[in-house]
């Protein structure tokens, strides 16, 4: 089934459509009180069950399947949480009001949370997960890709739209501890009839101190590269833009997990708009597995070059397909190991130290 084009309408479009593969992505730079920056991510995605043919889930009864990958990042202490959830139960009021309301859950041993994606009023979204709870208002009407947020990529169509700037404001998590932020955030909404889930891409968003905003990739279905670009302009203008040049520098870090090699540091030139970018990671190890889709995603800083006046920014990365050097079955066992590990370590918690308090004490002590 191929997708046909039809116009963008809003809040309508924000909703869920009948496709293989659907998801609502938001990325965060955010501040504290104390001007400690932190960065986050979370993506929950809707698939056709029998189309996208991920591992294990595949053997579920169900037509449509929902998960969900999330991500923190402490960029003045340099330390990366994740947490990637296989499978997310959806409420079953869901997608039932005219405004985006997605109301979910990821099932857990330490319990029930209530994870939100929701519109609360038109281009003002609450964004709630394990890591925070988000008010993100859009201070610009959205970014259509390709100026009608249906393009093309070689042989495949997808919809692709963004919310370039969101302010923000809430609440992050970080060991169950509430703090206080604040900053701009990023939201993608993108769906096709296509998997994707053996493509390679490189992908950037650029929140520039001119007031604006740029979305670039590289994409790579093993037949074609295609290059893109969509500006969208400090006036409200947008444009797009097909002659890109994206180019790593010689900055790499290379998974210990996976053994992948992923280029850090990027240059982007555009020349039709004259602009020339270089944007670098702020921490190496952001690497997220699930089974045999493995990436790298994090925040960036930028900077360059805009109509040749000097410009900084903040932003976020993406790079999927990279060929990893352990095998699947490796790779597969460390993660196996890993979140045994996980669960232990949450029953010694949950159990183990109610009961025998003495032990926790101990344990405290000793950590010391």
């Amino acid at each position: 089934m191929t997708l046909t084009h039809k116009p963008l309408k809003f809040p309508q479009d924000n909703l869920a459509h009948r496709s293989i593969i659907e998801w609502w992505y938001f990325n965060c730079n955010v501040k504290d009180a104390y001007g400690k920056k932190y960065s986050l991510m979370t993506c929950l995605f809707k698939a056709n069950n029998k189309k996208v043919n991920i591992p294990l889930l595949n053997k579920l009864p169900f037509s449509t399947i929902y998960f969900s990958h999330n991500q923190l990042t402490n960029i003045s202490n340099k330390k990366f949480y994740s947490v990637i959830n296989p499978l997310s139960i959806i409420s079953y009021d869901s997608f039932t009001r005219n405004l985006l309301y997605i109301n979910y859950t990821n099932p857990s041993l330490k319990g029930y949370l209530n994870c939100a994606i929701e519109e609360v009023k038109p281009n003002v979204f609450h964004v709630k997960n394990i890591f925070s709870d988000l008010i993100l208002t859009s201070l610009k009407k959205p970014l259509l890709l390709g100026n009608t947020g249906f393009i093309k990529l070689n042989k495949k169509y997808t919809y692709y739209y963004s919310f370039t700037k969101l302010k923000t404001n809430g609440y992050i998590f970080i060991k169950n501890k509430p703090i206080k932020v604040s900053g701009t955030s990023w939201m993608d909404h993108q769906w096709a009839n296509e998997p994707y889930s053996k493509d390679k891409w490189v992908w950037f968003c650029m929140q520039l101190n001119n007031n604006t905003e740029i979305i670039c990739f590289e994409y790579d279905d093993k037949i074609k590269k295609t290059y893109f670009a969509t500006i969208n302009y400090s006036a409200g203008n947008q444009k797009t833009f097909s002659d890109v040049k994206i180019v790593f520098t010689k900055t790499f870090w290379k998974s210990p997990k996976t053994g992948i090699q992923y280029p850090l540091q990027w240059n982007i030139e555009i020349p039709q708009a004259n602009v020339f970018i270089q944007t670098t990671a702020l921490l190496k190890n952001q690497e997220m597995i699930f089974g045999e889709i493995i990436y790298w995603e994090g925040p960036t800083h930028v900077c360059g070059t805009f109509n040749n006046r000097k410009v900084t920014g903040n932003g976020f990365m993406e790079l999927v397909g990279f060929s990893a050097e352990k095998s699947k079955i490796e790779i597969f066992k460390s993660e196996l190991q890993e979140q045994i590990n996980n669960i232990f370590h949450i029953y010694i918690k949950k159990f183990v130290y109610q009961k025998f308090p003495l032990i926790k004490k101990f344990s405290k002590l000793y950590r010391k």
